[in-house]
């Protein structure tokens, strides 16, 4: 069902009440943790990091975790696992998406269609596509090809 965009609009907005609030409440230790180790530069001087050094953080943090789900930060304390999912946050908004972002804009939307009418022939018209969101107001999965 669309919902009426005259008085809020906000179609193909991401509905980020999906995102499970835990994830920020395990990365906002770590960036206090950041913040108080390297003062200088204010609350936004991991942007000034090369994402590789990141990139590199979040494997080793991502082996730790993977050896021991439990295991936490020698220097910090903190769960390796939320220091992981720290720096894929900061990965997420400092690498150059442009090729995924051109991949949700020049979707078709022919192959795809809600999951509330799987079983019927065609979806109905004006159903957004899953990848992109396009007036989504509720999950979409692929279309099955028969």
């Amino acid at each position: 069902m669309m919902k009426d965009q005259t008085v809020k609009a906000d179609a193909g907005k991401p509905r980020v009440s999906l995102v499970p609030s835990a994830i920020v409440r395990c990365i906002a230790p770590v960036r206090e943790y950041g913040n108080d180790k390297y003062p200088e530069g204010g609350k936004d001087n991991w942007k000034k990091v090369d994402p590789e050094r990141y990139i590199e953080a979040f494997y080793r943090h991502v082996l730790d975790f993977a050896e021991d789900p439990y295991s936490r930060d020698e220097e910090s304390g903190l769960p390796h696992l939320w220091h992981a999912a720290c720096n894929a946050a900061f990965l997420c908004e400092l690498l150059d998406m442009t090729e995924e972002k051109d991949l949700l804009n020049s979707c078709d939307h022919q192959d795809f269609i809600c999951d509330q009418c799987i079983h019927e022939d065609q979806a109905p018209m004006g159903t957004p596509c899953y990848r992109c969101r396009n007036s989504c107001t509720s999950f979409f999965i692929p279309k099955v090809k028969e």
